[in-house]
């Protein structure tokens, strides 16, 4: 796989999971208290954060050399998936109640 396509992948990815979170956790709301829903989101993403980490095999983990590129997909990404996201609450809010 390509260096310049393997990243953008594992963006499309990132993104696919946290689109998938919102929907189940607006499903979850009217059943579960949020405090509980936003503990065992973060308690699985910092799992599987680590994990990514200890089974790295790079010595440089933690180096980000991003090329301006690299930044201006991220932060339209970033921007992007906010408006969206601010966009599509206007439609589902009242729904999960």
């Amino acid at each position: 796989m390509s260096k310049t396509v393997k990243p953008l992948i594992i963006l499309f990815l990132a993104q696919a999971c946290v689109s998938i979170n919102i929907v189940l956790s607006k499903n979850l709301i009217g059943h579960i208290d949020p405090l509980i829903i936003l503990t065992i989101r973060f308690t699985l993403a910092s799992i599987f954060i680590l994990f990514l980490l200890l089974n790295s095999k790079s010595p440089n983990k933690f180096n980000l050399n991003l090329s301006a590129f690299d930044w201006l997909i991220l932060i339209i990404s970033g921007l992007g998936a906010g408006i969206l996201f601010n966009y599509a609450k206007r439609f589902t809010l009242y729904r999960c109640y």
